[in-house]
């Protein structure tokens, strides 16, 4: 936690909070692929503020959740403060594969904190569950992708240049599969780590291995998995809680929302809309 103090002597405001469990951590290094998303949403409270999150993809391509931080406002010291928590906690690679990372651009900070704890302590479970369930090699999500580019490769014709070298002809012009280094000119077998519908092509015609043989390891079952095989344990009550005896901070300071104030009262779902009454058998009247 960080908090703003203008002296020595002051308690302190609360200005940013990072939040990592380990389960979600070595979930991530145990079956996750190398790439990052990074984003940040709006908090609905008196306080304002911001959720910036670090996000991962399972290998059935799911979201899966590594990191949190709790901001009063998203900027670039916000983000290099998560930045650095997070590099420091699971460091810059994962074996010798660097991490890739992309951005996109009404509760209590602590409630809202225990509200995500439990929904991804019920999550990582459901999720093993349905995977040691599920029958076959490749996770659910990518053989649905998988099996569509198999069928657009009835539109392909590969040639053999030699060695695992193919020139594949498309409907919309030629282009070079290599099957050694997993690689295509429309770039697709690189960024998803699976056949694109013209590396299919060219497996069919090389017949030495089987399409799925040249899915990547992060998509299969076993990976995903590992993802999963760590638990969030259980925790009491606050009321439970034991007391460090440190000096309480201060809240946020409060932000004027953004908009303008709303001054009608907001109507509850069983209301009628104003200007319409009810009669006894419950038909509205305008």
């Amino acid at each position: 936690m960080a908090l703003n103090k203008p002296s020595e002597k002051s308690i302190g405001t609360f200005q940013w909070l990072y939040y990592f469990l380990f389960a979600c951590k070595q979930g991530f290094l145990d079956g996750c692929r190398t790439i990052i998303g990074l984003d940040g949403c709006f908090l609905k409270s008196p306080f304002g503020g911001q959720l910036l999150t670090a996000m991962g993809r399972d290998g059935s391509n799911n979201m899966f959740p590594i990191a949190f931080t709790v901001d009063e406002v998203e900027c670039y010291d916000s983000w290099k403060w998560f930045l650095e928590f997070l590099i420091g906690d699971i460091g810059t690679h994962n074996g010798s594969i660097p991490y890739t990372f992309i951005s996109k651009r009404d509760k209590a900070i602590i409630t809202m904190l225990e509200c995500i704890r439990r929904r991804l302590m019920q999550r990582i479970q459901l999720k093993r569950l349905g995977m040691e369930k599920f029958q076959g090699t490749i996770c659910p999500n990518i053989k649905v992708k998988f099996e569509k580019n198999k069928k657009l490769s009835r539109g392909c014709v590969a040639i053999w240049a030699g060695q695992k070298q193919f020139e594949v002809d498309t409907p919309k012009g030629q282009v070079v599969v290599d099957l050694d280094e997993c690689t295509c000119t429309c770039r697709l077998f690189q960024l998803t780590s699976y056949p694109c519908s013209h590396a299919v092509s060219a497996i069919q015609v090389d017949r030495r291995k089987k399409v799925g043989e040249y899915v990547d390891e992060c998509y299969t079952k076993a990976a995903c998995l590992r993802s999963y095989a760590h638990m969030i344990h259980p925790m009491p009550g606050e009321i439970y809680w034991v007391d460090t005896n440190k000096t309480p901070v201060n809240p946020p300071l409060v932000r004027r929302q953004p908009g303008k104030p709303k001054k009608m009262r907001r109507q509850g779902v069983d209301e009628l809309p104003k200007g319409k009454i009810s009669t006894r058998k419950g038909f509205p009247i305008t």
